[in-house]
C-alpha cells in the first residue's frame, strides 16, 4: 500500500485501486443508499478502481454491479483484513488528506477559528511550504 494504491484479488483477477482525485470525484458522484454498510464499501472500491483505470487510461472491464458482488463475496468470506486495508489505503492517500484538510479549514472558518495544520499534515501535502 503506497499513497492510495492497493492491489488485491477481485472478480477472479488481481486489480489495483488508486485513491486519487478522480476516485474522490467518483465517490461524490455515486449516490449511496443512505447507509454505511456493504453498499458504501462497494462505492469506495468502485471509486478506487475507477481512479486506477483513469490514470492508466484503460477502459474499465467491470460495472458497479460487478464490484458490489465482489465486495459482497469479500465480506461473506470473512476476510475483514482486506476491507480494513482498503479503508486504510483511502485514509492514507494524499487526495483524501487534501480533502480532509480543506474540510477542517471550512469548519474552522464557519466557527470563527483559525485553522493551522500540524507540521506533519502540511509537509505531507506540500513539502515546499513546510514551516519550521
Amino acid at each position: 500500500m503506497k499513497d492510495g494504491l492497493i492491489t488485491l484479488q477481485l472478480g477472479g483477477k488481481e486489480r489495483t485501486l488508486k485513491f486519487n482525485m478522480r476516485a474522490l470525484e467518483t465517490l461524490s458522484e455515486v449516490k449511496l443508499a443512505g447507509d454505511f454498510g456493504l453498499s458504501s464499501i462497494a462505492v469506495v472500491v468502485y471509486a478506487g478502481l475507477i481512479g486506477w483505470h483513469y490514470v492508466k487510461q484503460i477502459k474499465p472491464d467491470f460495472t458497479f454491479e460487478d464490484v458490489s458482488e465482489w465486495v459482497e463475496e469479500l465480506t461473506l468470506s470473512g476476510d475483514t483484513q482486506v476491507l480494513s486495508d482498503i479503508n486504510d489505503c483511502l485514509g492514507d492517500s494524499r487526495a483524501f488528506k487534501f480533502i480532509e484538510e480543506g474540510a477542517k479549514k471550512k469548519v474552522a472558518q464557519l466557527s470563527g477559528r483559525t485553522f493551522t495544520p500540524s507540521p506533519g499534515e502540511q509537509s505531507d501535502l506540500n513539502p515546499e511550504n513546510t514551516t519550521s
